[in-house]
């Protein structure tokens, strides 16, 4: 789990009047002079040949130079995708699906944005949303082929058998109308709707949806659909043809537990008591290596809760001492070496915490949190080029992770790189255009490069759009002063004492 720290920018004084407007400072910078176009083509050629960091480095250029370019946003979410980040994925996805909609003549790039997005968020269990996004697509195209079968999926795996034999039974009608529907849609049909029907106690359906995706020949049935085939047959008596297909799982994925337990059912009966003994006793090591892994997993979750205990009563030594026990269990979890590494620093270990956070980008080069975490390690060291360098990395590998571009930004600010912070803080709130935080963010960003008029703006649209922390009061009322606004800057800092009054515990 990620340890995400806050990121307002705090302002310790305000740029006097007659600092020069940076309210043309653009979002490109000169890295970017080959333009949207040509960036966007290297980054497809970058991720065809499998160069992951060139690839997510030349869409992070790209969307430098057009915040609302929907293909790259599109592009950007695919790749997450395709790398199993579904929370990135999602993020991006949903922008890029914002932006098509405002592009005419859109409709194959906003159904195909949105078949991505539905997968991302199918992926992260959030089924409704994904049922949502899917149901948009039939609203853009009511006839198109596999989303009924993907809306079924869903709800075949939240447990709606009876929705899910809806959505299937309209996919069959769909994709058999279709003279040439995509590849396999008609009987990826007929083998949900199989599944659904198993599920629902109605074996002949069931049985017949198999057989009629079996006489199709269009495409070879899933592992799932082999493993309710094989279910059905049993519960059938058909126990020679259910083995026969219980061994078919099995030969492609060995330790699936509920087909060797189905296995040595169906081999009783047809008096093989060898094979029986064996699909039991494989099922029984299973089991019991599955509650290690179970029991390692839970106790990895209870350290790092116990770690997160530690800092909130300031003992990051306790802290990391949990957080070395879980990484001893857990040396392939990512997520735990970055907490080490963060808490060995927190306990003045700084050098074994920059050792730990290495060692992650060494095996997770493109691990765009470790790369954060180091970013901000070196920044406390007063290492800011080096700061600067991996923090840059961070918002390149998830441009659409906004306080990495913030992270950014202040660091460009501490380097008296004004235009360059500006320019970060610009991009995360195009990129996030209804997060307070990042007008906010913007807002100080600007008043720290002396432009006061837009650095109101700003300050005022977070507060329009629900931020709520006293100190945005507190730089209006710096920038107002600065500005020569008594009766203004009288009213922001009266506004910022009466909220930090709300804030504070009550007896």
């Amino acid at each position: 789990m990620r340890a995400r720290t806050g990121i307002g920018l705090i302002v310790l004084c305000v740029a006097m009047p007659g600092a020069t407007d940076a309210r043309a400072v653009p979002v490109t910078g000169p890295d970017d002079a080959t333009g949207y176009p040509a960036l966007l083509n290297r980054a497809r050629e970058a991720l065809a040949r499998k160069d992951l960091p060139s690839g997510l480095a030349l869409i992070d250029r790209a969307l430098r130079a057009d915040p609302e370019g929907e293909e790259a946003m599109a592009l950007l979410g695919h790749t997450y995708l395709g790398l199993e980040l579904f929370p990135q994925a999602s993020a991006a996805l949903r922008r890029a699906a914002d932006i098509s909609d405002r592009v005419p003549n859109a409709i194959d790039r906003r159904i195909a944005v949105r078949a991505d997005l539905a997968a991302a968020l199918a992926r992260q269990e959030r089924s409704d949303e994904a049922i949502e996004i899917l149901n948009q697509i039939l609203a853009l195209e009511p006839g198109r082929s596999t989303i009924h079968h993907d809306i079924g999926r869903i709800e075949l795996a939240i447990g709606a058998f009876e929705k899910a034999a809806v959505e299937f039974r309209e996919e069959i009608g769909i994709s058999g109308a279709n003279p040439s529907p995509p590849g396999g849609a008609l009987g990826m049909a007929y083998e949900g709707l199989g599944i659904a029907a198993y599920r629902l106690g109605n074996d002949p359906g069931s049985l017949q949806a198999f057989e009629r995706q079996a006489a199709l020949r269009e495409t070879s049935p899933s592992n799932e659909g082999r493993y309710h085939h094989a279910l059905v047959l049993a519960r059938l008596g058909r126990n020679e043809e259910a083995a026969a297909l219980f061994r078919a799982v099995l030969k492609i994925d060995p330790d699936h537990r509920g087909a060797l337990q189905n296995l040595a059912r169906c081999d009783l009966p047809l008096g093989l008591e060898t094979e029986r003994r064996d699909s039991l006793a494989r099922f029984e090591d299973l089991y019991r290596r599955e509650t290690e892994i179970k029991a390692s997993r839970v106790r990895v979750r209870d350290l790092r809760n116990e770690a997160g205990r530690r800092v909130d009563g300031g003992d990051a030594n306790g802290a990391v001492a949990a957080l070395t026990e879980a990484a001893r269990l857990a040396p392939g979890d990512v997520d735990v070496q970055i907490d080490l590494g963060r808490n060995l620093v927190r306990a003045g270990n700084r050098k074994e915490g920059e050792e730990t956070l290495r060692r992650v980008l060494q095996a997770h080069p493109v691990n765009a949190e470790a790369h954060y975490q180091l970013g901000r390690l070196l920044a406390d060291q007063e290492n800011l080029d080096g700061a600067l360098t991996e923090l840059d990395r961070a918002a390149q590998l998830e441009p659409m992770t906004l306080y990495y571009h913030t992270a950014l930004a202040q660091m460009y600010l501490r380097m008296r790189r004004a235009e360059e912070g500006v320019r970060e803080l610009r991009l995360a709130k195009s990129l996030g255009p209804a997060n307070p935080e990042g007008a906010f963010n913007l807002g100080v960003g600007l008043a720290q490069a002396g432009s006061l008029g837009e650095a109101v703006e700003e300050l005022q649209a977070a507060v329009t759009l629900g931020y709520r922390e006293p100190i945005v009061h507190q730089v209006l009322a710096q920038i107002y002063t600065a500005l020569g606004d008594a009766a203004k800057a009288s009213a922001e800092h009266a506004a910022f004492e009466r909220l930090k009054e709300t804030e504070k515990p009550h007896p």
